[in-house]
């Protein structure tokens, strides 16, 4: 696309009809602005754009523009200012659809959080079963080790003992 003066003054047509849904030479002498949602976005846009064109003479960004029907899309917009000084001489624009590549992206993105919080599920998961573990562990050693230092324990001691191991391993 070439704009000159904020305004169309030629489009490809594999860009004005198939990406932004416009008629043949529809598009002409309108400003950008019919490829966004709203004046807001636009404005994002030209906060974004002007100054790198002004400072190096060209810009690159991804913004979800909008088809004259209103669907939306990702494109990958590039620009080349004929004079940078001087924007109103023109510039050259050129669009990618990059919306495969947002959606891959996006894809990604919520593989990343579910993995995250299987990650955390399975911290807390290993947390409670380790708790739940020391408990019974504690009373089977304290057990053995009364066993051990006391052998010589009264045989009803002894045998309590023995049934707290056995409680320890059966909850465990």
């Amino acid at each position: 696309m070439f704009i000159q003066k904020g305004r169309i003054k030629w489009i490809n047509d594999a860009l004005e009809q198939s990406l932004l849904g416009w008629g043949d030479g529809e598009i002409i002498g309108k400003t950008g602005e019919v490829a966004f949602a709203d004046h807001a976005d636009w404005s994002r846009f030209l906060k974004d754009c002007i100054p790198a064109l002004e400072s190096s003479g060209t810009y690159s960004g991804d913004w979800h523009v909008t088809r004259k029907d209103g669907t939306r899309w990702w494109c990958h917009m590039s620009a080349k200012a004929l004079k940078p000084s001087e924007l109103g001489a023109g510039t050259m624009w050129f669009f990618l659809d990059i919306s495969a590549r947002k959606r891959a992206e996006e894809e990604v993105r919520r593989a990343l959080l579910r993995e995250r919080e299987l990650s955390e599920l399975k911290t807390r998961f290993m947390s409670i079963t380790s708790h739940e573990f020391k408990t019974p562990l504690a009373a089977i050693l304290s057990s053995i080790e009364l066993l051990e230092d006391f052998g010589d324990l009264p045989e009803t001691e002894r045998r309590e003992l023995f049934r707290i191991v056995k409680g320890a391993v059966g909850k465990m």
